[in-house]
């Protein structure tokens, strides 16, 4: 099913639709009003602020946007949009189903490839070049999108996948593309099981069985990408999570612990702080200055 271009309500998850765009229309904030909540998407959204600009709230961290800017954040993120100046450009979302897994280079590797680019570099600023072959190829969906002629999706699905590949290169640094060999495929099909096992899941031997190899290997194989090892990517996945829920709900310490797979709230409350540095309530406290709403 392919969406239609209607922005969500805020303060909620966003709704699970296979594709979407419609055009950035952002107002300045009328002095004194609050700006809508955030919200935790369901799929890959990507923003390009043509004109304009303001600040992006991606989990943790806020970030300045300006004209020609990309805007990428990945599903499962908190993300909240504060715009400071009338905003023009294009917001285009996707599901992973919607692309399917049927061409080389966008298998289940490829989406875990970009959600580590999204959590990466949420907001890139873009040369003119590549904003004409954006704004080109957004025109087109666009126009696909509000019309129903024949092979509709499938035209939709080629625009998202040329999207993409620019983005790649875009945010890939030169030279950087991986060649041939296990490793590279390997660390992304670590990087995917993590994302939707990290709950269930925190022993590095427990993701090495399921990709049939070995503890020591899968951890050379991570360290070698990310230059520090599997246990680490786990936790700081872990404790990621951890930190969205202090920050955007009303959970206390041990309904978050339970939420994240955890009996023993000791030693959720020890992983926290030796991964974040500080305590969990600590953090809880310090992260009161972000005032931002529940989801």
């Amino acid at each position: 099913m392919i969406g239609h271009p209607n922005t969500p309500p805020a303060g909620r998850d966003l709704p699970s639709v296979s594709f979407q765009i419609r055009p950035l229309a952002g107002k300045a904030q009328p002095a004194g009003e609050r700006p809508p909540g955030p919200g935790r998407t369901e799929a890959f959204e990507i923003t390009w602020v043509r004109k304009g600009g303001g600040h992006l709230l991606v989990d943790l961290t806020r970030h300045p946007v300006r004209e020609n800017t990309l805007c990428c954040v990945a599903p499962g993120q908190v993300r909240q949009w504060q715009t400071a100046a009338q905003a023009e450009g294009y917001v285009i979302s996707f599901t992973e189903s919607f692309l399917g897994e049927e061409e080389t280079g966008f298998g289940p590797g490829a989406y875990a490839g970009l959600v580590n680019q999204f959590r990466q570099c949420p907001v890139t600023g873009i040369s003119e070049e590549l904003a004409g072959e954006i704004g080109d190829i957004a025109g087109k969906m666009l126009m696909e999108y509000n019309n129903f002629f024949p092979f509709r999706s499938e035209m939709l699905r080629r625009y998202v996948k040329i999207l993409l590949i620019h983005l790649r290169r875009h945010l890939e640094p030169a030279g950087a593309v991986a060649g041939p060999g296990r490793q590279p495929v390997l660390v992304q099909q670590f990087v995917a099981l993590v994302e939707k096992h990290f709950r269930e899941k925190k022993r590095v031997a427990e993701y090495a069985r399921q990709l049939s190899v070995s503890p020591g290997y899968l951890n050379e194989a991570v360290k070698g990408a990310f230059g520090y090892p599997a246990g680490h990517l786990i936790r700081q996945r872990i404790v990621l999570e951890a930190k969205r829920k202090a920050l955007y709900s009303g959970a206390n310490m041990k309904e978050v612990a339970y939420s994240l797979g955890f009996e023993d709230i000791a030693h959720f409350s020890k992983l926290f702080k030796n991964t974040a540095g500080v305590r969990f309530t600590d953090f809880r406290k310090d992260s009161t200055r972000l005032n931002a709403p529940a989801v």
